[in-house]
């Protein structure tokens, strides 16, 4: 390493993309010697696959990101999708997992697995409700508990980033006691015990909620297709979709991440004949409530050639 930290810049980029593509063209080289492959086996690269991906995604762009912010004296969380909940452009998360979507094959794409919040992170009810620990220390972080006016914007949000976790391509995967309302800022604070007997149960029944709805929907939440609907000011809406050979069907998200009722004229949504899953109906009301959401399935046959 001290041979190669002493070469020139532009002589390390040169070796270490050849070295890249050395690596790259022995695996791909290995399918010469096989005329067919294992269904399995195949199932199991993309899936290991999948896993690189997610580990070069960590540690070469969010874990510089979120040290970043941290010295800047701001949460990590805003590099991530909670960014939205928390005051972040929405067409910057539309566009990141456009391109997630876009640049993932969909056996890859149907095994990454949406966080919210892990063991090495604060705890996303703190995050989304509390004030930012920023540079502070750990007495500091030690001291804090969210008051009653905190926790309650938290959970708000918690459900509207939680809603959006289960409804996007991918695996929904809760850090333990995120769904029994558990606070906490950075390690060792955000990983408490965790709070038997004392769980917030309607939360509970929120995450027990959302996986009903995913069992539910497997069809189009498992294989289905995304698509951004409408990105802008405190305004989210998306979909999944998926074709059958008579039918579209899809499930429509709409999320108003406001304090402050927000009208739904401006996305030009077609919420006609649809079937409400949870949340509030947009067929005749236009108009979603403080902290709002709305889920609506439909169903449309297809016209014939």
């Amino acid at each position: 390493m001290e041979f190669f930290s002493g070469l020139h810049p532009v002589m390390q980029s040169f070796l270490a993309t050849l070295f890249t593509y050395g690596v790259t063209a022995l695996g791909a080289a290995v399918g010469f010697f096989f005329k067919g492959a294992n269904r399995r086996l195949m199932d199991g690269l993309m899936g290991f696959g999948a896993g690189v991906m997610i580990a070069a995604s960590f540690f070469s762009l969010l874990s510089p990101a979120v040290e970043m912010c941290s010295r800047l004296g701001q949460s990590g969380w805003l590099v991530t999708g909670v960014g939205f909940l928390l005051g972040g452009d929405p067409r910057n998360f539309a566009e990141t997992v456009e391109s997630i979507c876009e640049n993932y094959p969909p056996q890859c794409l149907r095994l990454l697995m949406n966080h919210i919040g892990t063991h090495d992170t604060e705890r996303a009810l703190t995050v989304l409700g509390g004030e930012p620990a920023g540079n502070r220390g750990r007495e500091w972080q030690a001291a804090q508990h969210l008051s009653p006016e905190q926790r309650e914007i938290g959970l708000k949000r918690l459900r509207l980033a939680s809603l959006i976790q289960y409804l996007l391509p991918g695996v929904p995967c809760i850090y333990y006691g995120d769904e029994a309302g558990m606070e906490g800022y950075r390690d060792p604070f955000n990983r408490a015990c965790y709070p038997w007997g004392h769980e917030g149960l309607n939360l509970l029944t929120w995450y027990k909620g959302l996986g009903q709805l995913r069992a539910q929907e497997k069809p189009v939440l498992g294989q289905g297709l995304y698509r951004t609907l409408h990105a802008d000011g405190n305004l989210l809406a998306f979909e999944r979709f998926v074709f059958t050979e008579t039918t579209r069907e899809s499930l429509t998200v709409v999320v108003n991440r406001s304090s402050r009722p927000q009208s739904v004229l401006k996305a030009a949504l077609d919420m006609e004949d649809g079937q409400l899953l949870l949340g509030e109906p947009l067929g005749t009301v236009n108009v979603l409530s403080p902290f709002g959401f709305s889920v609506t399935k439909f169903q449309k046959t297809l016209k014939k050639a």
